[in-house]
């Protein structure tokens, strides 16, 4: 980790962490790097949201908790490779995110004219890797807002060239600081509904009715009347690319007194596409970390109706039907008997472990969302797009 913080900050911040809080990484993480990686990550929002110059263990604890629920490692995979990779970036930028605003990097001044402290977006705007907005784009003048030019000038009027790329999304030009003023200007319950119907439209289903008011708090009642099911989960963009589902996210702004949200409809290493006010927008996939803490609503559908969750000793038709989904996946050779011997079992461990979920042999909801994204031949959306 001291590596890692030496890199991300030039030498600058290697001490971040007390060495109480190193300890207790190091033990919650069991010595797994990108488990490492993750709850350092949100140790350093968490001690950024409390104004803390440096990380201790009370923040290790609090970040802990929140990602409880994210699947343990299993065998190397690209998807684990490719996690370990962004979590790598993610604690560099958390590195500048949660430093400059504390002073942690001794070599950077604050102007002297400031009179006030910048709020922390207005720190993360102007140390986020992203393009200088410094300047107005050159390639797309506003036609309002152009000086206006010499009589002689030849050039053709920008409205003629500055016809916008067709694209399902528009990306912001000014990231943290637009995607914060556009959180804040939400209705929470409003944004919930909008949310919601992004969810039930990437579906194909019907949308809210009249008496569906109250989301998400209702949401589960909401997929039951659809064939679908709601799992509410605590997690992170990894998990979330494992399930590749849309999603339904919290997110706080600093300063609000409650939440918004807004529908996660499409994901992958670099970019992510919220529907923020019916608006379908597309952000820098780091940015959610800024806003969104892990509380998140999936709408799935089980498709073969395996029912509750089972394991071992199981028997029945709901066994046959989960034994035949593993052959499709490749990971199953045998008849589908209706029981759950030992070489079902030897097939969903090895299926759990190919996808990062908790190798426990029982067939839950994240089991069976990510087993019928790997089967294939089910209608349902996915985050990278299409359809699986």
């Amino acid at each position: 980790m001291r590596h890692r913080l030496a890199v991300a900050s030039e030498g600058k911040a290697a001490g971040l962490f007390t060495v109480p809080a190193l300890r207790l990484t190091h033990s919650l993480a069991d010595g797994v790097p990108r488990l490492i990686n993750m709850i350092a990550h949100r140790a350093m929002l968490a001690a950024f949201v409390s104004r803390q110059p440096r990380v201790t263990r009370r923040s290790v604890v609090r970040a802990y908790r929140e990602i409880k629920a994210v699947p343990l490692p299993g065998t190397l995979s690209v998807v684990r490779r490719a996690a370990w990779g962004a979590a790598g970036v993610a604690v560099g930028v958390g590195v500048v995110t949660l430093g400059v605003p504390l002073g942690w990097f001794t070599d950077i001044r604050r102007p002297a004219r400031m009179g006030t402290a910048l709020r922390p977006a207005e720190v993360v705007a102007k140390t986020a890797p992203v393009r200088p907005p410094a300047e107005a784009p050159p390639a797309e003048p506003s036609p309002a807002a152009a000086e206006p030019a010499p009589a002689a000038t030849a050039t053709p009027p920008p409205a003629a060239t500055a016809a916008p790329e067709p694209a399902p999304a528009v990306p912001l030009p000014s990231p943290v600081a637009e995607l914060e003023r556009r959180l804040t200007a939400l209705d929470p319950q409003a944004s919930a509904r909008v949310a919601a119907e992004a969810l039930l439209a990437a579906w194909h289903t019907r949308p809210l009715a009249d008496d569906e008011t109250h989301v998400p708090d209702d949401l589960e009642r909401v997929a039951w009347r659809r064939g679908l099911e709601d799992m509410r989960l605590t997690g992170n963009r990894s998990m979330l690319g494992v399930l590749d589902l849309p999603a339904l996210l919290e997110l706080r702004v600093p300063g609000a007194s409650g939440p918004c949200y807004a529908a996660l409809t499409g994901l992958d290493e670099r970019r992510a596409t919220l529907t923020i006010g019916s608006t379908p927008t597309t952000i820098d996939a780091g940015l959610l970390d800024l806003f969104w803490f892990g509380q998140a609503h999936v709408l799935w559908r089980d498709f073969e109706g395996l029912g509750m969750t089972f394991g071992l000793g199981a028997r029945g038709a709901h066994v046959a039907r989960l034994q035949a989904l593993l052959r499709r996946a490749g990971l199953y050779g045998g008849e589908a008997t209706g029981e759950f011997d030992p070489a079902t079992v030897a097939a969903v461990l090895d299926f759990q472990r190919s996808r990062l979920l908790v190798p426990d042999a029982r067939v839950g909801r994240l089991t069976r969302i990510v087993l019928y994204a790997a089967a294939g031949g089910y209608p349902r959306p996915r985050l990278a797009g299409g359809t699986s």
